[in-house]
């Protein structure tokens, strides 16, 4: 996802945001594909992405791209009388495309999966985030829901039968069993082996009294619903990382160290993970995002 800075005062936080496409032989090395322009831009004037679009996970199934997606129609949570009122809403919708540049938007351009009505609900204001396995022809979606100040960020789940039309399952409850239950959880992303579930996810995790630092965790489930922690609670990645690093993030205000994890790549013994990471220069913002890997031995 690449941001560009813009005067539209409908853009949430001043920047229009699309989907861009990179490429490499090794994970290591990138180089900007389709001539540096995006592989999908925004939406028509007063469609549900029209201002945005976010949080891309693809999926190859039969020769055709599926790319569900966050869209930012410019709405905000106080349209909807609720608070705080300034962040974004965001929906889930999907594009498809046959060679991973010219993507089509599905569904007529509206939105698989909408916010949720209700007062105690865990996605009122985002559906987003998303990551999508398919087993035994379902396809089983987790995503990152928001509903403002009573719940925060935490982690929802749905199926579909076709990708399209998708229903929430947990009976719309939130994945319980990640560290720090009471904390907040957002990006993720998760594999199967047909079994058992695999999670790495965003956690807010708070080491001093005001910090707010955004760590990955990990969690594993039989079921998809019920997660059991590993790795004793303890962040994937140690912090703060070293000094001078894409990713030393201190918590010293709210930034993140890493989150976002991209697809779990697992080849030749090992599991690859992409994900964001931010730095701060003395506890100050601006902070710069950079993607980086981790890698893990199986």
């Amino acid at each position: 996802v690449g941001a560009q800075k813009t005067d539209d005062e409908q853009a949430p936080y001043g920047y229009y945001e699309r989907i861009g496409l990179a490429t490499s032989t090794d994970g290591l090395n990138w180089t900007v594909a389709n001539d540096d322009q995006p592989v999908l831009g925004l939406g028509a004037k007063g469609s549900v992405d029209a201002k945005g679009v976010s949080h891309p996970f693809v999926m190859r199934v039969g020769g055709v791209y599926k790319m569900w997606y966050s869209a930012i129609d410019g709405d905000k949570a106080g349209s909807l009388g609720l608070r705080p009122r300034h962040v974004r809403i965001e929906r889930v919708c999907l594009a498809t495309s046959r060679d991973g540049v010219k993507f089509k938007r599905e569904n007529n351009g509206r939105q698989v999966l909408n916010i949720a009505a209700g007062s105690r609900v865990i996605d009122s204001i985002q559906v987003d985030s998303v990551s999508i396995v398919k087993l035994g022809g379902v396809y089983k979606m987790w995503y990152g829901g928001y509903s403002g100040s009573h719940l925060h960020h935490k982690v929802g789940s749905a199926e579909s039968p076709d990708g399209v039309n998708w229903t929430r399952t947990n009976n719309g409850k939130h994945s319980a069993g990640l560290a720090g239950d009471t904390d907040q959880q957002l990006g993720l992303s998760v594999y199967s082996d047909g079994h058992k579930y695999y999670m790495i996810y965003s956690r807010s995790h708070f080491p001093s009294r005001g910090a707010n630092l955004w760590v990955m965790s990990a969690a594993t489930s039989e079921n998809g619903f019920h997660w059991k922690s590993v790795n004793n609670d303890q962040p994937l990645l140690s912090f703060p990382a070293p000094t001078g690093s894409f990713d030393a993030a201190d918590g010293r205000k709210s930034n993140n160290h890493s989150c976002h994890p991209t697809k779990i790549i697992i080849k030749d013994g090992r599991a690859r993970v992409w994900y964001m990471g931010e730095s701060n220069t003395n506890g100050t913002p601006p902070t710069v995002q950079h993607i980086g890997l981790m890698e893990a031995e199986l």
